[in-house]
């Protein structure tokens, strides 16, 4: 490989993890002078500008005695908030460990800076290894998902659910409006499916809370029902209901 377009790479490599670009220490890692490493980083600054996709530039900071890429408009987490991202989800239990180390470990792999993402791999060691979903209530992301998917494309599901304990699950057709995570865990958020030859009994529509841990089974249907998304939840207050479903069961 060409040795300027080896330094090149490197340096740019540099800026994209965050680190600070010394032309010094560079000069020397290189075996170069200094007015040759600046040349490069006149070359990637010419990059930056040029490409429209993009709002970044190399700039000098005399805090850091270096050059650093600024992006701006960048909306990235940065590595203290996915830090506290990390500890939230870990803290929640909400799902089994395999998914859970899953989230978290492709969280930290977003950290711009490789030192970044060390330290909070470091800080995150203890507790992904202690993991433990709560028993009996961890929730799959596929559950999760294919109820997201129901509600984005406002498909009735058919569940089974178990309501009381000891007594046996139910089934419901219902129309989903959303999840919700409120405590310690997730519910879904409905209205019942009236079926057509109903409607004209039934003068409003009536909402409905279930807990994802309790419901056994579900099936999504090819029936499709139609609420306007600025109605969803206008016509009822949803919390209110789950606030009450916590207050009867004592969780």
């Amino acid at each position: 490989m060409d040795k300027k377009v080896e330094r090149i790479i490197n340096l740019y490599s540099s800026f994209l993890e965050g680190k600070v670009v010394n032309k010094k220490e560079e000069a020397e890692r290189f075996e170069v002078n200094q007015r040759t490493i600046q040349r490069d980083i006149d070359d990637i600054r010419m990059c930056f500008a040029n490409d429209m996709k993009v709002n970044w530039q190399v700039v000098y900071d005399r805090n850091k005695n270096g050059y650093v890429l600024v992006r701006e408009g960048d909306t990235r987490l940065n590595s203290q908030e996915i830090f506290m991202l990390c500890e939230v989800f870990l803290k929640s239990r909400i799902l089994a460990k395999e998914e859970m180390i899953s989230v978290v470990d492709k969280l930290v792999q977003t950290c711009v800076s490789r030192e970044e993402k060390q330290k909070v791999i470091s800080l995150l060691a203890k507790e992904k290894m202690q993991y433990e979903g709560l028993e009996q209530e961890t929730i799959s992301q596929q559950l999760i998902k294919n109820f997201n998917d129901a509600v984005y494309t406002q498909r009735v599901v058919r569940i089974q659910h178990l309501a009381d304990v000891g007594k046996e699950p139910v089934w419901q057709s219902v129309q989903p409006i959303g999840i919700v995570f409120s405590g310690k865990h997730f519910y879904l958020t409905a209205y019942v499916h009236t079926k057509e030859e109903e409607k004209k009994y039934v003068k409003d529509k009536q909402s409905v809370v279930y807990r994802l841990d309790k419901i056994m089974d579900y099936r999504v249907l090819q029936e499709h029902f139609h609420v306007p998304y600025k109605n969803q939840y206008e016509e009822t207050d949803f919390y209110k209901l789950i606030e009450s479903e916590i207050s009867a069961t004592g969780e």
